[in-house]
């Protein structure tokens, strides 16, 4: 899809994304791919999936790093969402590489399994 609308900033400033910025959202949210097949097979594997699908049309499966996955699965043991989230800021901040600042946020990476050894 040629429609992704994004912001980006570069110390502080808005700046119009580079193309390498959009080809980056667009194959995280892996848009390239058509929802109706997979919907169809979810569907198929588990009525709770069609009614996701319906309930939440655009409902995406992210290429999220498999590293950040898995610490974000192993943090969401008995935690809520807000506690997860503070978890896994907590290890980009002391661990990822600062990426830049928007207002008063700092935004950080996830960090690499080296850093967290």
């Amino acid at each position: 899809p040629d429609n992704v609308l994004a912001t980006a900033w570069v110390d502080g400033v808005e700046v119009r994304p580079s193309e390498e910025l959009l080809a980056t959202i667009r194959d995280y949210f892996a848009l390239e791919t058509s929802l109706a097949p997979l919907y169809e097979q979810w569907a198929a594997a588990d009525a709770t999936c069609c009614l996701l699908a319906t309930g939440f049309p655009g409902l995406r499966v992210l290429r999220q790093d498999p590293l950040e996955c898995l610490f974000s699965f192993i943090c969401s043991s008995n935690n809520n969402i807000a506690r997860i989230a503070q978890m896994i800021e907590a290890l980009c901040v002391t661990y990822g590489i600062r990426l830049g600042k928007v207002g008063i946020y700092d935004f950080h990476s996830f960090p690499t399994l080296e850093a967290l050894l």
